[in-house]
């Protein structure tokens, strides 16, 4: 392979994927349908509520983002599902939920402090 070809575009892998990519869409039709469905009514609530207009100002999210789902409850159940392949390790579940509130916890005490800071999270206090 010449070095000018390196990174072109070629037919045949074009081809493959195309037919692969119809295959994938035939075989899932349905649940694609029903995705587009729901994820373009969220995002039709959360244009008209002014979600996206918040930290997400003149942005426009991917449908397959998370970032732009509205519903948060909605949101959680496409993750998971993206998520979670087979059963849940009931140690693992433990685990993740005792961590996930300190991870809040950071969030919300980041999100209330002042956009300077104090200086106290770098570990720069008495100086």
């Amino acid at each position: 392979m010449s070095p000018e070809a390196v990174g072109n575009l070629h037919p045949g892998p074009v081809r493959k994927w195309l037919d692969k990519r119809a295959q994938f869409d035939k075989k899932y039709a349905k649940d694609l349908a029903k995705y587009r469905r729901i994820r373009t009514e969220d995002r039709q609530i959360a244009e008209n509520s002014g979600f996206l207009m918040g930290e997400f100002t003149g942005e426009r999210p991917p449908l397959t983002s998370l970032a732009g789902f509205h519903d948060v409850k909605l949101a959680r159940e496409t993750a998971r599902s993206v998520d979670e392949i087979g059963d849940v390790n009931l140690a693992l579940a433990v685990w993740n939920s005792v961590s996930v509130a300190p991870d809040e916890e950071v969030a919300d005490d980041t999100n209330s402090r002042s956009p300077g800071g104090s200086g106290a999270e770098k570990g720069t206090e008495g100086q």
